[in-house]
């Protein structure tokens, strides 16, 4: 059984993008379920974005990395922007309340 987790996105673009990192990313993956906040895929558009500026990621390569996110965040449960675990249609989940200051 894998184990929830939250993952940022400089934890998650390891996943889509190839760097020194990536297996220990992808080792960890296989590990823990993805709990991301509502804003990551935001977030991981903007870091490959930077990353084809920066001339770190192909053009070609940035739609293969976006298409690669995209099947990730599939299975991805999110904390809504309301602090609740927010489910896709179709997943079994409970609503969860995140409190904090």
């Amino acid at each position: 059984m894998r184990v929830p987790a939250f993952w940022g996105t400089s934890a998650l673009i390891p996943l889509c993008v190839r760097q020194g990192i990536t297996p220990r990313a992808i080792a960890l993956y296989k590990l823990h379920d993805a709990v991301i906040w509502w804003a990551t895929p935001v977030e991981i558009a903007s870091a490959l974005a930077r990353l084809v500026r920066m001339k770190q990621l192909a053009p070609s390569d940035w739609t293969r990395s976006r298409k690669l996110a995209q099947r990730l965040a599939d299975s991805w449960s999110v904390i809504s922007a309301n602090g609740r675990f927010a489910c896709e249609v179709g997943t079994t989940c409970g609503s969860l309340r995140f409190t904090g200051r």
